[in-house]
């Protein structure tokens, strides 16, 4: 398979796994039109926010970034996001871009698997502040997504390139922790939706949030 050069490819160190945002909706929808929707559009809207953030300078990325941040948390809900991102990886080390990583997963339900693998190589080079855990996160779908769409081997090279990150898939353990999660996991959210309605791009740092404007 022939790949396009992808925006992500120009702020990291990684091989692209997809084709540019649009170009990967018109493969998905070439043999049904009718995949994904109405929510279709919000999906390639955030994806081309994703990719157009990977593309320009760390000061505007965020900006952008933050623009889809707000898009991705208003499709999926705030219940969806605090039980689906709890259920995925707990309360450790989240970060607000999960609303777009988690955004991904109705992507591939719906099968726009390219536009699901477009969005997570964007969002590798987009988000400056992901470290070791949450990209390894984003690999880890990357590879589920390279598996449905037959890349097998960047399916094996993103689970590899994952299984490093320390504590990746970790969950709380107790019944309390997990009630303690769900209960910063929702403050969370809120101050994600708060950020996006004030135009400022949300940054979490632990379980501290701020606006950077």
């Amino acid at each position: 398979m022939v790949l396009a050069v992808h925006a992500s490819a120009v702020v990291d160190n990684f091989a692209p796994i997809a084709r540019p945002a649009t170009d990967a909706y018109r493969a998905d929808v070439a043999a049904a039109p009718e995949r994904g929707g109405d929510a279709a559009a919000v999906w390639l809207t955030v994806a081309s926010l994703v990719e157009h953030a990977a593309l320009v300078p760390e000061g505007e990325a965020a900006d952008v970034l933050g623009t889809a941040i707000g898009l991705a948390l208003e499709q999926l809900g705030e219940e969806a996001f605090v039980r689906l991102g709890a259920a995925e990886w707990g309360e450790a080390d989240r970060v607000p871009s999960d609303a777009i990583v988690l955004l991904t997963d109705a992507m591939q339900s719906a099968d726009l698997l390219n536009l699901a693998a477009s969005t997570l190589d964007s969002l590798l080079g987009a988000d400056r502040a992901l470290g070791p855990v949450q990209r390894g996160r984003i690999l880890a779908k990357r590879a589920r997504v390279a598996w449905k769409l037959g890349m097998l081997e960047e399916a094996d090279a993103d689970i590899a390139a994952s299984s490093t990150s320390d504590g990746a898939n970790r969950a709380p353990s107790s019944k309390r922790a997990r009630r303690s999660a769900s209960w910063r996991s929702r403050s969370f959210a809120a101050t994600i939706r708060m950020c996006a309605a004030t135009r400022g791009a949300p940054c979490v740092w632990r379980s501290r949030a701020v606006c950077v404007r």
